[in-house]
């Protein structure tokens, strides 16, 4: 790994402050999608962000979205909360237990007045407190759900579409309104004041769906077997990235700004959707190509971009990461599994020894791998090609002991009092009741989470 780390605040004077947070998160993404790592599609704008960035080349996530998406927000395993295993369905009661610490409400702690949530939640539906704005952030535009049609913004038959706790229904394709919406929040976040922006994309994420003068610009183009419906789809989200950054840009908050960027498991690796080439396997699998996803960070006042950083880290490390980037002393009332990142990002101390559990079936190390009971020497394979448990059976055991050690932690699944497993139907709109009676915006303000409740 390479340094670069470059001291803050050393321009003219000017004093250190807290970095604006902007996380990235595409839906579906193959590792060799973007045209960086050698996709066939048009990504000029995470092309040229690769380029300013560090390359997280050993970023690990769940096969499966929700999973992922607990851990991203707690620094926990999604295992402890039980939403390890499978994604999250439309029809489950189930979602983050109100227990859980969020990273939103860590940076309300850490003095950050306007965060953000854009996009897709896939987190709880059936209960007012499952929803973004009772999770710490200060407003919400998006869906509730997975795999919402991109045009009429529907699942199961409802609106899946909603400013804060409302319907919303402004026409347009998903993947342009999220964009439009978070640069809405950039411009007109006040000046000198540190935000938080989680902008989760649904997009690569089925349906295939796209504008179709995207999709006839790749009329004649050789796309290996892909999908042109893909494409559009990967080279939509691409410009939206790019509208982010040039928001923040024009702004003037580039140079303090973290933005982090990656997809919240590997690609479907069929039927023309996405490539996890080098690696074997696809979303739904512990494989690299299903958990280890290309991953960018960027923040020029602090990195020098262009170089590369190996550490073995990934979804658990990003609540603490994003603490030590506030500069906040982090005081989590449950366990984190995550770590720190960004002393191996800087370049300043080696990577830690360390384990991550993508899923209950397998448990990743800097060198070894165990997945079921095949292990792999990911150095000497990282296209897990050769199974060399008989050779290795003393790190097969270690690691089957360790992973039985993360097992014991599972937890039973948060479904609010009063409801069974699943739902008989889609609620009309996809709206939210409360148990305890009142909206949700309401029952928000009247729980008083502050001035900022109304932030844009």
């Amino acid at each position: 790994m390479e340094g670069g780390v470059k001291p803050r605040g050393t321009e003219a004077g000017r004093p250190p402050q807290r970095p604006n947070l902007v996380h990235i998160v595409a839906d579906d993404m193959g590792w060799r999608d973007p045209g960086h790592r050698g996709g066939p599609f048009r990504t000029p704008r995470l092309d040229a962000l690769a380029a300013e960035s560090v390359e997280l080349t050993r970023f690990y996530v769940c096969p499966v979205c929700s999973p992922t998406r607990a851990a991203l927000l707690t620094g926990r395993y999604p295992h402890r909360m039980g939403l390890g295993g499978p994604p999250m369905q439309w029809y489950e009661n189930k979602g983050l237990p109100p227990g859980e610490y969020t990273l939103p409400e860590m940076l309300r702690d850490a003095g950050y007045r306007h965060r953000a949530a854009i996009g897709k939640w896939h987190l709880g539906n059936s209960a007012a407190c499952f929803h973004p704005l009772r999770r710490g952030f200060t407003s919400f535009y998006g869906h509730y759900c997975g795999a919402i049609d991109y045009w009429t913004h529907e699942r199961a038959g409802e609106l899946d579409w909603h400013r804060g706790a409302d319907a919303d229904r402004t026409p347009g394709y998903s993947t342009r309104l999220l964009t439009d919406e978070a640069v809405r929040f950039i411009e007109t976040v006040p000046a000198r004041e540190p935000f938080h922006l989680y902008l989760a994309y649904n997009a690569v994420h089925t349906p295939l769906q796209a504008p179709e003068e995207t999709v006839r610009s790749y009329d004649g183009a050789d796309l290996g077997g892909q999908n042109p419906v893909y494409a559009a789809m990967m080279t939509e989200m691409d410009a939206g990235i790019g509208r982010v950054l040039d928001a923040l840009a024009g702004r003037g908050m580039a140079d303090d700004t973290l933005v982090l960027f990656h997809s919240d498991n590997g690609g479907v690796a069929r039927d023309g959707l996405g490539s996890n080439r080098p690696f074997r396997g696809a979303k739904g699998t512990t494989y690299e190509g299903g958990i280890r996803v290309g991953a960018l960070a960027r923040w020029p006042r602090r990195w020098r971009g262009g170089r590369t950083c190996d550490a073995l880290m990934g979804h658990v490390d990003l609540l603490p990461t994003f603490a030590a980037a506030a500069g906040h002393a982090l005081r989590a009332p449950n366990p984190l599994d995550g770590l720190d990142a960004l002393p191996w990002i800087d370049g300043a101390s080696p990577p830690a020894d360390r384990a991550l559990y993508p899923d209950g079936d397998a448990v990743v190390t800097p060198r070894w791998k165990l997945a079921g009971a095949a292990l792999y020497d990911l150095e000497a394979d990282p296209g897990e090609t050769r199974d060399v448990a008989t050779a290795h059976a003393d790190i097969r055991d270690a690691l089957h002991e360790r992973l039985g050690a993360f097992r014991a932690l599972e937890g039973a699944p948060y479904v609010p009092p009063g409801l069974g497993e699943r739902k008989d139907a889609a609620p009309k709109d996809w709206t939210m009741p409360d148990a305890a009676g009142g909206d949700v915006a309401g029952r928000c303000g009247a729980a008083g989470t502050g001035p900022d409740m109304g932030a844009p």
